[in-house]
């Protein structure tokens, strides 16, 4: 697997595109060099769309799955991912692989370069901040981010570490939402 890897320090951007066959050790490759430049908060956008997958990459898939998740809990939640896919393989391994969003970072899966980078665009925008508390000497917030067709997103956060995260389709909900979590926070803390 050939991989033309770009790193723009400016827009915390990474471009990886894959080139010949994708393996899970090419893969991994790009996660390492990650964690290795600390840049594992930066957007990663990974084009395998002229690539041909490996036949064992569904299997695999588990494998990259329990590495992020393991560097997750190291380094807290990754940049947001776009990967631009081609084939029903890439498909399958696509809906494995989206199980890491939940715990690790944003992922999502695109047939075409320009909507994986509107997407990152939109997840790489600052985060508005919608209230912050302080409690016992620890910091509390949620942070909301518009993602455009993708709706909105809020994450709690304790310290600057995500602990709670939510999609919704709507700005009001996603709000009203934030404001229970607050709410409840407040209440336990107090």
């Amino acid at each position: 697997m050939l991989i033309n890897y770009a790193r723009d320090d400016a827009r915390r951007r990474i471009t990886a595109t894959s080139m010949g066959v994708v393996t899970v050790e090419g893969i991994l490759g790009i996660i390492e060099r990650q964690i290795t430049e600390n840049t594992w908060s930066y957007a990663l956008l990974h084009d395998s769309g002229a690539a041909v997958t490996e036949p064992d990459a569904e299997t695999g898939v588990h494998r990259l799955i329990r590495y992020v998740r393991s560097a997750a809990r190291r380094l807290g939640r990754r940049g947001p991912v776009a990967v631009v896919i081609a084939g029903p393989a890439g498909e399958d391994i696509a809906r494995d692989y989206s199980a890491v969003e939940w715990d690790v970072g944003p992922v999502a899966f695109f047939r075409s370069r320009a909507e994986a980078e509107t997407w990152l665009d939109r997840h790489s925008a600052t985060p508005e901040l919608l209230w912050a508390l302080l409690l016992k000497a620890s910091i509390w917030s949620a942070e909301l981010r518009d993602l455009g067709t993708w709706g909105v997103e809020v994450q709690v956060l304790w310290e600057g570490q995500v602990v709670n995260g939510r999609r919704f389709s709507r700005r009001a909900l996603a709000e009203h939402w934030a404001e229970e979590e607050r709410q409840h926070i407040a209440n336990a803390g107090a």
